[in-house]
């Protein structure tokens, strides 16, 4: 595996010295051969030379943040891997009330994915005073809403029955937590790691699959993902 992960990470340099021995070999007796070896040589070096100065041109000066490499990609964060760039990308998922997050979803979702990844749970604690506020003006627009309902509306049953669903359940929350019961909220982030010679290979395999996985979360459990940038990454795998 460490010889695999090598050649991955030196395919360029190796070839590059490849072609050099080869040059050495023939250089005497087949000169059209050597030419031309050494002309694919010197286009190999171009190439290298030119995904480095890619990748400090997407850095930028002063790029080293002391957490990672800060690129002119916003939805990435760089570091350093031998020879090349890992990006790491973020995305949060808003799951749906009542959609259980189970192990048949995940492993339905990793079945189907191309891409490895982490999936974390975050659990804050909320302040009770202010989110008992906030649910409360909460429920007291709902019950204007449903006061001021058209029943004169083809939808009106429907929308009738969602309010006094959604303001049942708001009453449930506030007493939960009115008579002792502590608020937390639960965020749900996908993490990807994506290796690349240069920032711009790195960065862009990493947002493949950052897309790639959150569509598939998306689509199996009915969330809303969101994908994540600058300051907002640090803060989710901090």
């Amino acid at each position: 595996m460490p010889v695999k992960i090598f050649v991955k990470k030196n395919t360029n340099l190796l070839i590059q010295a490849a072609i050099a021995i080869v040059i050495v070999v023939f250089a005497s007796g087949y000169w059209l051969v050597s030419f031309l070896l050494g002309t694919v040589y010197a286009l190999l070096i171009i190439d290298t030379k030119l995904n480095l100065l890619h990748s400090e041109r997407l850095l930028g000066p002063g790029y080293d943040t002391g957490m990672g490499l800060k690129g002119a990609d916003n939805f990435c964060i760089l570091n350093r891997s031998g020879n090349g760039y890992n990006a790491i990308a973020v995305s949060a998922i808003n799951t749906v009330r009542g959609v259980k997050l189970d192990g048949d979803a995940i492993e339905s979702i990793i079945s189907k994915s191309n891409f490895p990844f982490k999936f974390m749970v975050s659990i804050e604690k909320i302040n009770t005073k202010s989110f008992i506020e906030k649910l409360l003006t909460k429920k007291q627009m709902m019950e204007i809403q449903l006061s001021r309902l058209d029943h004169s509306n083809p939808k009106a049953n429907s929308v009738e029955a969602r309010l006094k669903a959604e303001i049942s359940y708001l009453g449930d929350e506030i007493k939960d937590f009115s008579s002792g019961g502590t608020p937390v909220k639960v965020h749900y982030y996908l993490i990807v790691s994506e290796y690349g010679e240069n920032a711009y290979e790195a960065q862009n395999a990493a947002k493949v699959a950052i897309k790639q996985i959150s569509s598939l979360f998306d689509s199996i459990l009915g969330s809303t993902s969101t994908i994540l940038k600058n300051a907002e990454i640090y803060k989710a795998i901090n």
